[in-house]
């Protein structure tokens, strides 16, 4: 970010979104997957209020900044952030 203050990192962990994957994975998930869907589906969304949700989160990104956002698009800051200045700095050589 030093290099290029205008560009804005936006890390958004998604949750469980309800998508048709087990649906077309290996016969046996298939076959799971009615009872995975009804065990998951309260601690799901739909990937429309997914996607909302993510919109929502790029948007209130400020401009030039790095921000960390939970399933909801909301900022959840440097909570539970397990890294060093030495893991930062690799992190970015590897992005680079």
């Amino acid at each position: 970010m030093e290099q290029n203050p205008g560009i804005s990192f936006v890390h958004i962990y998604p949750g469980v979104v309800r998508t048709p994957l087990l649906q077309t994975s290996h016969p046996v998930l298939r076959f799971l997957n009615p009872l995975t869907y009804a065990l998951l589906y309260p601690f799901s969304v739909s990937p429309e209020d997914c996607a909302e949700y993510m919109l929502y989160g790029l948007l209130q990104t400020e401009k030039g900044k790095f921000s960390r956002r939970d399933a909801s698009g909301d900022d959840i800051g440097r909570s539970r952030y397990y890294g060093t200045e030495e893991e930062r700095k690799a992190v970015w050589e590897h992005t680079k």
